[in-house]
């Protein structure tokens, strides 16, 4: 089996490849000429009079007929007009000695022996022996059959084959650019990096990189979805962590996750840092728009005095040089697969010029206009406008297809699809749907068709939503966007999903947004109209189950769908103060009866703390509400855990106010947890991970309240040195390098993308 993976490369692409391998190769230097109208040359050598020239073929997956008729037809007479000495053609393609020969014969008599002939296996050997040059060219490096194999393997064991699948489809597109060393700079310096920039600018992708990157180097990923508790329940006993946090504080104003700042998800991701950066082996990967981080540092103390921001790259299209921009274009069409008229449309009058130099150029952007199953209903004549429109507003374009080109059950299913969250199985997106589709069906008085959400689901596949392993994704971030610009501007949306939720966070997500200083103030005075409607929705969606179980490779695992109890009691806490009424009293009380249900000791400190800080709800007339939860925590507490215990104690020592005999009662019996070691935490530590996450607890413990566990904290070291001891090196990958700068680095004017663009139907 081939080592390397040759049609993960362009045209482009393999021509640079290798003039690399013959430089090395001969130790000779090599003239390179601009890619497109070569006459027949691509690369050449001059010395004392005699003229070395070089042809480069990329043919991968191309039979060799074609490639010999190629030859005879176009490139013999090129060859005849150039009189070189000494001809050479390196080719992809797969070549027998009897190949070889052929070719020697067509090529009479330029071609002076076989060996002159480089096939795809010759190119193998080059490879193999010229390490340095294969790490230069990065792509063909993340995608050699080492590298996969150890990145598969990294990625079966932590359960995200789907989503390194999808990275190694992309490996072909992607361009480097000047943001990538800052990344990996700050990772190597500091193991993290927040990648943050505007919307489709390619934080993502630059995250997906370097991701793969560090599972070559024998990192497994930890990829989280949810919220940061996912973080621990990846992490794995004894191994190197990639965490990768796609954007960790929400795509849009609405909101993906099931908690904001100001609700504690600060403290979780500053303590989540910390542990990262007190873990030697771990990194942190997050993304961000800026202007949502910019906001939440902003509004949080809490993030602004950690300094987690200080180490950031924000990825600005300047960070995208004319020639990368070019080189970004010209992957996305080579490897589109578009028909040969839509990018002859491209070449005419310069147009790729046109989109490389506009001012609303970005990587998603240019994925979209070179994908071919969105184009079906672009004629190729068409097709320059439709691209003109495409950069000029790119929401029009999807609001066009949401508004005329998609049916009504289809607009149904997107609106469920957004209000459900990151999770929706199909499983639960159906029933959603239907319960969605008949309120309507009789409030708007239309009929439906017994097979419409089939239909549905057809029509939005391949243009705004993908379907894996029985779950519903929308296509890419700017399809969510649109969604939620859509939801928040449609009051009638928002009655009808208040009246057919399934999940509470259906509700909370659109109150929440209403709460935010820029909401529009249509929105703001509908939900203050609609308040009734919203606490009955509310009421009745209290008991919805947080998780959701699947069965995957390595047993059950549960994935967040919706709030937790204690999630929900916060939530309703917010709102309570906002509107204020009886009602919404009931509500909260309601929710504190669910969580007093659970045996969650960390849930009932973050619901109580809640109440502790609203001054509104701190008061006499209605502090009986928190009394049953005070109850239920000292009940609980001789079963709690260190972090449930620093919590508590953090709480306590901000100067919320518990009565005298509570506050005794707490500190009795976290004294009594103290004096016992936290010995039945310890007990089911299963690995050093563990054991490290309780020692860092217990540690915080000492060092802020002063309680004495210097004893315990001593033999939680021994014993996880042990473990590392005892761990062997499962053996790395050798490493990502960022000396060497991308081929598109320096001058590179007009004709030379060009002459690059000559060669997409090569």
């Amino acid at each position: 089996m081939a080592d390397y993976n040759l049609n993960k490369l362009s045209h482009a692409d393999f021509e640079e490849l290798i003039h690399d391998l013959l430089e090395a190769e001969w130790g000779m230097p090599l003239e390179s000429f601009k890619t497109g109208r070569d006459g027949g040359v691509d690369l050449r050598h001059i010395d004392a009079g005699s003229r070395t020239v070089v042809q480069c073929k990329h043919f991968e997956g191309s039979s060799f007929s074609s490639l010999l008729s190629k030859l005879k037809s176009h490139e013999l007479a090129k060859v005849q007009a150039l009189a070189p000495t000494r001809y050479i053609l390196v080719t992809s393609v797969g070549l027998t000695p009897g190949n070889k020969d052929s070719i020697v014969e067509a090529m009479q008599p330029f071609i002076l022996t076989p060996n002159d002939v480089i096939g795809a296996s010759e190119v193998e050997d080059l490879l193999r022996n010229h390490s340095d040059v294969v790490k230069s060219h990065y792509k063909l490096w993340l995608t050699s059959t080492a590298v996969m194999e150890r990145v598969l393997h990294a990625a079966e064991h932590a359960r995200t084959e789907i989503h390194i699948e999808k990275i190694i489809r992309k490996l072909p597109l992607f361009v480097r650019n000047d943001a990538f060393p800052r990344a990996l700079k700050a990772l190597e310096d500091h193991r993290q990096v927040i990648l943050s920039g505007p919307p489709g600018i390619g934080k993502s992708t630059l995250a997906d990189i370097l991701l793969y990157a560090h599972l070559e180097d024998g990192f497994l990923p930890a990829i989280i979805t949810g919220d940061l508790a996912e973080g621990h329940v990846l992490a794995c006993a004894g191994k190197r962590m990639l965490f990768y946090y796609d954007d960790f504080l929400g795509e849009t104003y609405l909101g993906d996750r099931p908690e904001y700042l100001g609700r504690k998800e600060d403290k979780a991701l500053v303590d989540f840092i910390d542990y990262v950066q007190q873990s030697e082996g771990s990194r942190f990967i997050l993304t961000s728009r800026e202007h949502i981080l910019a906001d939440a540092l902003q509004r949080s103390e809490r993030l602004r005095q950690s300094g987690f921001a200080d180490h950031r790259c924000v990825i600005e299209l300047s960070d995208y040089t004319k020639a990368q921009r070019a080189r970004i274009l010209y992957n996305h069409l080579y490897f589109s697969g578009l028909p040969e008229p839509y990018k002859e449309e491209m070449l005419k009058e310069d147009f790729f010029l046109t989109i490389i130099e506009h001012e609303h150029f970005n990587p998603r952007v240019i994925e979209w206009l070179s994908t071919l199953r969105r184009l079906q209903a672009v004629p190729p004549e068409a097709y320059r406008d439709y691209v003109t429109r495409l950069l000029e507003n790119p929401e029009e374009i999807w609001r066009h297809a949401f508004e005329q080109e998609i049916s009504r059950a289809a607009r149904g299913v997107l609106i469920l699809v957004y209000s459900l969250g990151y999770f929706v199985g199909l499983d639960d997106l159906q029933p959603a749907w239907a319960a969605y589709e008949r309120h309507c069906a009789a409030k708007y008085n239309y009929s439906t068709a017994p097979n419409s959400y089939r239909d549905a689901l057809k029509e939005l596949d391949g243009s705004f939503l993908r379907y894996s392993e029985g779950r519903v994704l929308f296509l890419n971030p700017s399809v969510r966007d649109f969604m939620a610009t859509v939801i928040a501007h449609s009051p009638e949306i928002i009655s009808d999903l208040f009246s057919t939720a399934v999940r509470f966070r259906q509700i909370a997500d659109i109150s929440d947004t209403a709460l935010l200083p820029d909401a529009s103030p249509e929105l703001k005075a509908f939900v203050q109209r609609n308040a009734p409607e919203m606490l009955v929705a509310y009421g009745r969606l209290i008991r919805t189950e947080s998780l959701k179980w699947v069965r995957e490779k390595r047993g059950r695992i549960g994935h967040y769908v919706d709030f937790s109890p204690s999630q929900k009691v916060r939530h309703l806490i917010d709102v309570s103060d906002d509107l204020r009424t009886a009602a919404a009293l009931d509500v909260v009380r309601q929710a504190l009866d669910h969580l007093l249900t659970s045996n969650d000791v960390g849930g009932l400190v973050y619901a109580i703390q809640g109440f502790l800080e609203n001054s509104w709800l701190n008061q006499k007339s209605t502090r009986h509400l928190v009394e049953p939860a005070i109850e239920r925590l000292l009940e609980l507490l001789p079963f709690a855990q260190a972090s449930d215990c620093l919590t508590l104690l953090d709480v306590m020592q901000s100067g919320l106010s518990f009565d005298a005999p509570v506050r005794k009662q707490i500190d009795d019996a976290i004294d009594e947890l103290v004096h016992d070691g936290f010995s039945s935490e310890r007990d089911n530590c299963n690995g050093a991970d563990d054991l490290t996450d309780l020692k860092d607890t217990m540690t915080r413990i000492q060092d802020r309240h002063g309680k004495n566990l210097k004893v315990e904290i001593t033999s939680l070291t021994d014993a996880i040195a042990e473990y590392d001891e005892d761990e062997e090196d499962t053996g790395t990958g050798e490493g990502l390098t960022v000396s060497n700068q991308p081929a598109t680095a320096g001058a590179y004017g007009d004709d030379d993308i060009r002459e690059l663009f000559g060669t997409l139907f090569d």
